[in-house]
């Protein structure tokens, strides 16, 4: 199989670029971010960490309630017509900050029934913000993508983390505690948002412009991949929640602290799916192949065995050189966590590929399977394992994620 051949055309050589352009950006993004979690878990300590995630992970899984699914129709459409690329963003945005608004009343309503500290309630209230300014860099964020522009995406994750680690460092310092996180992160949200309307202005095509209509069309279009994010969320998001009730706060602090890492470990798979998503989208069905499918999963197993090696033979080095002998048992979840990094890089080109021929209804289903696994798997193993259980229900869920895309990659996508 002559590797080298993979990208000897033209449009494959835009995907390679616009892959090294996300990848590389996020990578210094997270190089940046690593100042974060070198400080952070050690400065708060497990128990006042472990608060820090319940707020951020609580009111991340409302994202699911903006609409998500939106942007990918976007995505889709603005990659076959790019003169519609205004008409279509701006009828978004106003759809998109409706669906906000609903989703931070129902985060707060949810959050009087649950027996959360005093830390965290006022956290998850302030932190609900997040939800709106999400949904516009969200839908901003759409146009890189579509118009495959993906150096300004590079720009802001860069900007963002700067922001984030350095004044959240700073604030810890000067003696300031998990509240002050909080509003740190919704000020770089802030920023990634004015920095990203100004390069739309000066590089792109499109001009901003809040069309404040509701397209029930849109819906109809957008639900399937909002119910795939909704599943994705309980598959991955949910497991410091759901901790939140099953341990105490040092044990979500240890386990948060791994599941961190092991992300890490997850650099630039952002980078090759949402590079990979509009260049299939212009590919007809015909030019999407099993065979060609596989080549690409030859290719982005490379970095992902490198990083997962990396990972499991310095997970109690890296624990303890980050946040010290408090977070030990982070070591061992980190073991087992780190193996998911290959089936989640693996999937990549099949789930790509299911999706970018309107056939979400694949991806729609296998979500929804994941997430029941994950949910009670989460269950049945900590009752056995205690906190690694949850690693282990991870491992198992991503790993059969991954065989039911293979095979239904193949039954569509094989050569007759």
């Amino acid at each position: 199989m002559k590797l080298n051949k993979l990208f000897k055309n033209k449009s494959s050589g835009v995907l390679l670029k616009n892959i090294s352009y996300l990848a590389g950006g996020q990578m210094i993004a997270q190089l940046i971010s690593l100042l974060g979690a070198f400080f952070i878990p050690r400065l708060l300590g497990p128990e006042n960490y472990g608060e820090y995630q319940v707020i951020i992970n609580y009111v991340l899984m409302y994202k699911l309630l903006t609409f998500t699914g939106v942007n990918k129709v976007n995505i889709r459409e603005i990659a076959k017509d790019v003169s519609k690329v205004s008409e279509i963003i701006n009828n978004s945005l106003f759809f998109r900050l409706v669906f906000a608004a609903v989703s931070v009343v129902i985060s707060l309503l949810v959050l009087m029934f649950l027996d959360y500290s005093e830390t965290v309630v006022i956290g998850v209230v302030v932190f609900s913000a997040f939800l709106v300014l999400f949904s516009i860099e969200n839908t901003i964020s759409t146009v890189f993508y579509a118009l495959q522009k993906l150096q300004y995406v590079s720009y802001l994750n860069i900007i963002k983390s700067i922001v984030q680690a350095s004044f959240s460092i700073a604030a810890l310092l000067l003696g300031y505690g998990v509240l002050s996180l909080v509003v740190i992160y919704l000020l770089a949200e802030l920023v990634i948002i004015l920095v990203g309307i100004r390069f739309i202005l000066r590089h792109t095509i499109y001009r901003p412009e809040l069309n404040i209509m509701f397209d029930k069309g849109l819906i109809k279009r957008a639900y399937k991949f909002s119910i795939i994010d909704f599943f994705n969320l309980l598959s991955s998001k949910i497991d410091i929640v759901m901790l939140s009730f099953l341990a105490d706060p040092v044990g979500v602090g240890v386990y948060a602290l791994a599941n961190l890492l092991a992300r890490k470990g997850l650099i630039v798979r952002r980078a090759i799916a949402q590079s990979i998503f509009p260049y299939y989208s212009e590919s007809s069905r015909e030019q999407l192949t099993f065979k060609s499918l596989n080549k690409h999963l030859l290719l982005i197993l490379i970095p992902s065995v490198a990083i997962i090696f990396v990972i499991f033979f310095g997970a109690d080095f890296i624990v303890q050189l980050i946040a010290g002998e408090a977070y030990i048992e982070s070591g061992e979840i980190l073991k087992v966590l780190v193996f998911y990094l290959a089936f989640h890089y693996a999937v990549i080109p099949f789930s790509a590929a299911i999706e970018s021929q309107y056939m979400e209804k694949f991806t729609m289903f296998i979500g929804f399977f994941r997430a029941i696994t994950n949910v009670t798997l989460n269950l049945v193993l900590f009752q056995y394992y205690g906190i690694v259980g949850v690693a282990y229900s991870t491992l198992i869920v991503w790993s059969l994620n991954f065989v039911i895309h293979y095979i239904i990659a193949y039954k569509q996508f094989t050569t007759k």
